[in-house]
């Protein structure tokens, strides 16, 4: 999928992320086969959102539900709260997953090194060094690629 196509899915996943924080859910079992690209209309679909419940939440279960390329850490502790900061680590990691799939490292990053950045932090392990919600990742991804922010609350 060429580069323009991978941003506008990856834009169309944080913006309704960032619609499910605003209303107070949180993302259970996202992974890329939830998204589809309908190619006649370039149009990015998001499906199998049928797990995602009212936030916050602790994890009730140990290993959730879901993809191991894009589960946070607290997805694997029982107790743990699942919350936007979840969200927030799910997106970084969906970031890396479509643009550099071979790798986290830079050097297989195509985009600008600040939106490299943005998914690092987006994706860190450490919940306290992740972006605090979508909205401020969403921000610092779209002056990264110089885009018009979401206007942080």
């Amino acid at each position: 999928m060429p580069l323009k196509q991978k941003l506008s899915v990856f834009q169309a996943a944080l913006d309704f992320h960032r619609y499910v924080a605003e209303k107070g859910y949180v993302s259970v079992d996202f992974y890329d086969g939830c998204v589809l690209y309908e190619t006649e209309t370039g149009r990015p679909l998001l499906c199998d959102v049928d797990a995602y419940h009212q936030a916050p939440f602790c994890n009730p279960i140990g290993r959730m539900w879901g993809s191991t390329r894009f589960m946070a850490p607290e997805e694997y502790c029982k107790g743990a709260p699942i919350d936007e900061a979840t969200m927030v680590y799910t997106m970084g990691a969906f970031a890396f997953e479509l643009f550099s799939p071979a790798g986290r490292d830079l050097a297989f990053w195509p985009l600008p090194p600040a939106a490299w950045e943005c998914a690092k932090k987006a994706a860190s392990p450490q919940r306290a060094d992740r972006f605090s919600t979508l909205c401020s990742f969403s921000d610092a991804w779209a002056q990264a690629l110089s885009l018009e922010p979401c206007t942080t609350k």
